[in-house]
């Protein structure tokens, strides 16, 4: 028998009807159990095809209570239908294969089971046709005994009211699984809500580092070209092939996991305030302990956009910088003596010191930036912390 499902493939949730139907076969076991005697005594008084049906149904629904969990839907659906049509042919020929000598004393233990087949019908069948079969499932033993006896049996005709009340399951697991698939449907869209925002998260992060390659390098270069007139000195030239190789590249550091000792970030630092404040006076220490490699681009990347800001703006001060690599830890403290800036003064569209410096050194891990100017000057700290 193939059912068609009302709902569409949207709506539908595997791991929904997987549940329920681990909870109905776990049931109908209970119920094997409950008549395992009756059905054995009723062997004999029903004809062997019979038997072997209702054997083949008691092992289908075994069967989904034991690998239930683990099958593929479409294995499970097969099986659930197959029990309701077993149930349905055993109901309706039950008087055709009665053996016995007293039908109307007969109540067969098959009909225990038509509680499960209604409630496998509720995975299988649009919700109408849920509630409609345990209201005409009902009558299916009154019909074999019409049509094989020429009556009604007497147990039967006392029996089939009460079977009526099995439209109750399937209006309870209606309820049940409506309101699971609602909440898996809710589940679902949070996760793509959340899958949403981390790829617009993503989409931000790069395009400010995008920002920051273009402020801090990008238009330093052609800053220190457009005031050239003679032959491009070859600090310019390595200059900007840095920063072509940065925009074709990547635009964060990796995090491959590389080392490098104190002594070398402590260098590696030093070598970009130099290379930016030539006059900077410049102290220094680093040790044996291992810094990521990450950890000390980030901060020569920040420190880079801080040297720049003073050569910029306060061009001619004395300018005092502290590198120290020590203990797995890295700081950089860079002082000058221009006219200073009040933070909250600048636009939001200039990067400089609000994305390039503080923004760069708190999207990392670990990282951290603090400013203090005053009419004075300027401190700028820059830490890294494992």
């Amino acid at each position: 028998m193939r059912i068609r499902h009302p709902l569409s493939a949207g709506d539908r949730s595997p791991s929904v009807d997987r549940s329920l139907g681990m909870l109905m076969s776990l049931s109908a076991v209970v119920l094997v159990v409950a008549e395992f005697t009756r059905a054995t005594s009723q062997l004999g008084s029903f004809s062997l095809w019979w038997n072997g049906l209702g054997a083949a149904m008691v092992v289908l629904v075994l069967t989904n209570a034991v690998v239930g969990g683990r099958a593929p839907e479409a294995v499970l659906q097969i099986t659930w239908a197959a029990v309701v049509v077993l149930v349905i042919v055993l109901e309706t020929t039950v008087f055709l294969a009665y053996r016995g000598p007293d039908p109307d004393a007969l109540f067969p233990w098959v009909w225990r089971f038509e509680s499960v087949a209604v409630c496998y019908l509720v995975l299988l069948a649009a919700p109408p046709v849920a509630v409609i079969f345990p209201l005409v499932a009902a009558f299916l033993p009154a019909l074999s005994g019409i049509v094989f006896l020429g009556r009604v049996p007497d147990l039967i005709a006392a029996q089939t009211p009460l079977h009526l009340g099995n439209v109750v399951f399937a209006v309870l697991f209606l309820a049940m699984r409506s309101r699971l698939l609602a909440l898996s449907r809710a589940e679902n869209a949070a996760r793509a809500e959340e899958a949403r925002r981390a790829l617009l998260d993503a989409r931000a992060r790069r395009e400010e580092q995008l920002a920051r390659v273009v402020h801090d390098e990008l238009l330093s270069v052609f800053s220190v070209a457009l005031h050239l007139t003679g032959p491009t000195p070859d600090v310019v030239r390595t200059e900007a092939g840095r920063t072509l190789r940065r925009l074709r590249g990547t635009l964060v550091a990796p995090d491959d996991g590389t080392m490098i000792t104190g002594r070398d970030a402590q260098s590696r630092v030093s070598a970009k305030l130099r290379e930016i404040l030539p006059e900077v006076t410049l102290t220094g220490d680093g040790d044996a302990s291992w810094v990521p490699t990450r950890a000390t681009e980030t901060v020569c990347a920040a420190v880079a956009e801080a040297a720049r800001n003073v050569a910029r703006h306060a061009p001619g001060c004395t300018v005092e910088a502290s590198v120290r690599a020590v203990e797995g830890a890295l700081s950089v403290s860079l002082t000058d003596t221009g006219p200073g800036f009040v933070l909250e003064r600048i636009p939001l569209e200039r990067l400089g010191v609000r994305s390039s410096v503080i923004g760069r050194m708190r999207d990392l891990p670990g990282g951290d930036a603090r400013i203090d100017s005053s009419p004075a000057g300027t401190t700028v700290v820059v830490e890294w912390h494992p």
